[in-house]
């Protein structure tokens, strides 16, 4: 199988993440909890909803970070390859869990997830990528 590198898969990811703001959360600690995961893109209040979007790879590496740290890149390997849906590969996380700058991989929450849709042109590539240990020198 041919290696893609990161900067040829930077054009060809894009992401999006999205999760509600109940009227029983504070906004600044939902953004919170959004930026600790990934704190590079970019988010706003889109109504009752914040929202976030980016087309670089480099998005998601701070959550690829996480994975590595907590030892979870086996069942985020497990969990990402169950979530391909089509053309799209979407996950939930815990927002409690985000807020305090861990992952946690939840489809319910009293509080709704985070929702994280990837889209590219190899998923296979993409989720290695974000769950594999780096090959060694």
């Amino acid at each position: 199988m041919q290696e893609i590198s990161q900067e040829e898969m930077l054009v060809k990811v894009a992401v999006r993440i999205s999760t509600p703001v109940h009227l029983t959360e504070s906004e600044s600690k939902v953004r919170k909890a959004l930026e600790y995961i990934f704190p590079s893109v970019c988010f706003f209040l889109d109504g009752t909803v914040f929202k976030g979007e980016s087309e670089e790879l480099t998005s998601l590496e701070h959550f690829r970070e996480l994975l590595k740290s907590q030892k979870i890149r086996s069942t985020a390997d497990r969990i990402l390859r169950n979530s391909l849906y089509g053309s799209e590969l979407t996950f939930y996380l815990n927002k409690q869990a985000a807020y305090v700058g861990k992952v946690n991989f939840s489809e319910e929450s009293p509080l709704g997830p985070i929702t994280i849709t990837l889209s590219c042109e190899n998923f296979d590539e993409l989720i290695t990528y974000l769950s594999s240990p780096p090959p060694e020198m």
